[in-house]
Order: C-alpha cells, then sequence, then structure tokens
C-alpha cells in the first residue's frame, strides 16, 4: 500500500496530473463489481449470503451485482496502468494523429483545442506540439521502467 501511497502524491503533487490521481482516487472509492455468485466463492465475502435463505432465494440472489474493495495488488494495478496509458499510449495516440495530419498537410507541428462555448469547472483550452508529444513518447517507457523499479 505504502507504493501507491507514494505514487498517488506523486501524481498530485504534479502540475500536470492531480486529474489522474482524482481519477484512479474514484475507481478505489468505487471498488470492483462483481455478480453475487462469483462474490459467494470469494473468501473476503464470507458472510455475504444468509443461511436463511432458500434454494429459490439463493439462485434469484445470484443475477445481482456487488462491489468490492481492491485489493493493494489491484490498487497498484490500476495506478500502473494508468501511468501506462499517460505515458505510453497516449503520446503514441497523439503522434499518430499528427503524422496522420501530416499525410494530408505537411509541416503540421500544433494541434489548437478551443475551451468549451460554455465554460465548465476545469475545461479550458490547450494545445499538443508534435515536437513535444514525440519527447514524450520517447521518455515515456523510461517513466514506466522507473515506476516499476519503484513499486517492485
Amino acid at each position: 500500500m505504502d507504493k501507491v501511497d507514494v505514487l498517488m502524491r506523486l501524481l498530485r503533487e504534479s502540475e500536470t496530473t492531480p486529474w489522474v490521481a482524482d481519477e484512479i482516487a474514484d475507481s478505489f472509492t468505487q471498488g470492483i463489481s462483481m455478480r453475487i455468485k462469483e462474490a459467494l466463492v470469494d473468501n473476503r465475502f464470507f458472510n455475504l449470503e444468509s443461511p436463511d435463505l432458500t434454494t429459490r432465494e439463493k439462485q434469484k440472489r445470484e443475477n445481482y451485482e456487488t462491489t468490492r474493495p481492491y485489493t493493494d495488488e489491484e490498487k497498484l494495478d490500476l495506478v500502473t496502468d494508468a501511468l501506462k496509458i499517460l505515458y505510453v499510449d497516449l503520446p503514441a495516440i497523439q503522434v499518430a494523429g499528427f503524422q496522420g495530419l501530416q499525410e494530408y498537410c505537411s509541416g503540421v507541428s500544433l494541434i489548437q483545442f478551443m475551451p468549451p462555448d460554455e465554460p465548465e469547472e476545469g475545461r479550458t483550452g490547450y494545445e499538443i506540439n508534435f515536437d513535444e508529444t514525440v519527447r514524450k513518447k520517447c521518455t515515456g517507457k523510461h517513466i514506466i521502467a522507473a515506476t516499476a523499479t519503484l513499486c517492485f
């Protein structure tokens, strides 16, 4: 759990990633959704089923869903997956987008997104620079490797 706490603190302290930490924290709060039938065989839910239920009531109940908290290992997996998406997958998608645009209009080096017409909290315009995106793509794998070293 200490590893997850360290990673979450680093995400919150960064200028650009507090929103990632918020999304991960929301996922932790929501827990993992699972069918009651699966939960009944999970030892963390040993008291989920009342012994007073009839067989028919038990069968009806198996169609419902419940949630369980994330384990420490699942939390760590969720954080590392989020970091991989943020620092490896997203830059790769951005580079592919730039490359696609450059096929139609050579020299494209900046994509600018305008803020929404109606102001929304936390929603502003922003831009993506091709050179910076390529640099992020190259360093993203190093960031993930450093995170893996920290975690394991």
